[in-house]
């Protein structure tokens, strides 16, 4: 069994994950809390991935929603950075590198400050 642990960068650095373009609407946008935000943003990580290594990831609207196309995806970090792509095709080569059957995220949960749901995530 695979692991992935939800990194805060994979959901908020390296993903617009809080809205899928400047023409679509925030469907977070009720959000206020860092703790809820970091939670929806993890889950919505889980689902890219998931979605990423499912046989019709080429045709899934959501997963286009969910992923801007200069997302960009890639292992590792620095000099041992591995490049994967971006858009889609960069999810999708994560999700086939990763082969991951489980999901955990760890982070702030214990610990909320006001946020921003529609906001840019760094």
């Amino acid at each position: 069994m695979k692991v992935l642990p939800f990194l805060a960068a994979f959901a908020a650095g390296l993903l617009p994950l809080s809205a899928a373009s400047a023409s679509d609407k925030c469907d977070i946008a009720q959000i206020h809390g860092s703790r809820e935000l970091h939670d929806v943003l993890g889950r919505r990580a889980i689902e890219i991935v998931n979605r990423a290594a499912g046989a019709s990831w080429e045709v899934d609207a959501r997963l286009a929603q969910l992923v801007a196309p200069s997302a960009a995806f890639g292992l590792g970090a620095g000099d041992v950075g591995r490049p994967l792509g971006s858009g889609v095709s960069g999810a999708r080569a994560l999700a086939t590198e990763m082969k991951a059957d489980t999901f955990r995220f760890l982070g702030w949960d214990y610990m909320d400050s006001p946020a921003e749901g529609c906001a840019e995530q760094k």
